[in-house]
């Protein structure tokens, strides 16, 4: 299980590798999302919220280099440290401890509308979940060395809660293609795999 846990950083630069591609596919569907509010206020309005989650532990580093970074790209990559940190964090505290009438709008502010409702249909927990709790937060973000204008993002959240009477849990893994517009990130392309687990 700890292998099925690991966030590792060749998935990044494979990720990355990946990413151009995907900003030519997807990119129609970041559309309306550029800009979406990096300062923008958020705070999670449900039980969930007063419930200990794990903590979030979240790597952010240069890649797509091979040799010796220089000062002024590592400068880029450490400036955007804390906003990738808090897209990840704003995502995926609305699609697992958010209300349903909440997590939409929080995902259209780095998703636009069609993506955001696309995503918060694969990942996260269903409407009708109560006491969620995660015992797994973690993410590994890779930001392209040459401009820090595109990242690629590891994530990996294990949860339980309720549906009613019976218990669940999952196991959430994905890739989320990130680039940065106008001073925002967004997210313009993801893949998700999320499977029940005991």
């Amino acid at each position: 299980m700890r292998g099925m846990l690991t966030v590792g950083r060749n998935k990044v630069r494979r990720a990355l590798v990946a990413l151009a591609l995907a900003a030519a596919l997807a990119g129609c569907e970041a559309q309306g999302s550029a800009g979406a509010g990096e300062g923008a206020g958020f705070r999670i309005s449900s039980p969930e919220a007063s419930i200990p989650q794990a903590k979030w532990k979240i790597t952010v580093h240069p890649s797509g280099n091979s040799g010796k970074l220089g000062k002024i790209r590592a400068k880029r990559i450490r400036a955007q440290r804390p906003t990738t940190r808090k897209l990840i964090r704003r995502v995926y505290d609305g699609v697992f401890l958010a209300p349903p009438a909440q997590r939409r709008d929080v995902l259209q502010r780095y998703f636009n509308g069609r993506a955001a409702a696309k995503f918060a249909d694969t990942a996260g927990v269903p409407d009708r979940a109560t006491e969620v709790t995660t015992t797994v937060r973690k993410a590994d973000v890779g930001i392209d060395a040459a401009g820090a204008r595109r990242a690629a993002a590891v994530v990996v959240v294990r949860a339980h809660g309720r549906l009613g009477p019976r218990s669940f849990g999952l196991l959430h893994r994905a890739t989320l293609w990130l680039e940065r517009s106008k001073g925002s990130w967004n997210v313009i392309a993801f893949e998700v795999r999320q499977r029940p687990i005991k």
